[in-house]
């Protein structure tokens, strides 16, 4: 809590485990990446990241990092000036590892030129995004708000987007993905998908 970090390659990282663990009110400057939770034997699990600000400036990073992890709060966080290629918050399960029960709430993020807001690629499951502010860095052409690849069962709920998109970009675009609930969103562009809410998910 209440660190300064400052050009580091990974301002904070846990190799292992990292349960229940409070990262909060830390301010990083420069380097690739902000926060990563990472799993050899132990994900981190009821791990809660508020109220840092996270500016990795130094590009091909992320702001926060996870390649494993379950019940994750990240919340009141600002990651800004992210460096080329650097996505705000990225979840990138391998193998049998998941990301699952992540709630972004109430965030400013920016996302890297040529980059992503939020990106999970992989085993991801129960994502909700609630209350976040996605911007461009800088007003620099980046990729989407939120993109999703192979998620099962995401929520985005009341978000505002603000990006500048390369031709033919959106707020929101999820591959491979089932059980969607994405309501009450806004965006800056006025063809943008975040317009069109829709709701679906199964009901036993």
């Amino acid at each position: 809590e209440n660190n300064f970090f400052l050009n580091n390659t990974t301002h904070i990282k846990f190799t292992d485990d990292g349960c229940n663990t409070s990262i909060s009110g830390n301010y990083m400057l420069g380097g690739n990446i902000g926060i990563a939770l990472y799993k050899t034997a132990q994900q981190a699990e009821g791990t809660r990241i508020i109220n840092n600000t996270i500016l990795v400036t130094g590009g091909n990073g992320a702001g926060i990092d996870m390649n494993a992890g379950l019940e994750i709060l990240i919340s009141g966080n600002i990651i800004d000036q992210t460096g080329s290629n650097s996505i705000g918050v990225y979840m990138h399960p391998a193998g049998a590892d998941a990301v699952s029960s992540i709630k972004c709430i109430g965030n400013w993020i920016a996302a890297g030129l040529g980059s992503y807001g939020a990106f999970a690629n992989g085993n991801n499951t129960i994502l909700y995004f609630t209350n976040n502010t996605f911007v461009s860095n800088n007003n620099l052409v980046t990729l989407n708000a939120i993109s999703l690849n192979a998620t099962n069962t995401y929520n985005v709920l009341s978000n505002r987007f603000l990006m500048t998109y390369a031709s033919g970009s959106t707020d929101i675009s999820a591959v491979s993905c089932t059980n969607s609930t994405v309501l009450g969103n806004d965006s800056s562009l006025p063809a943008s998908n975040a317009l069109f809410n829709q709701f679906n998910s199964q009901v036993a």
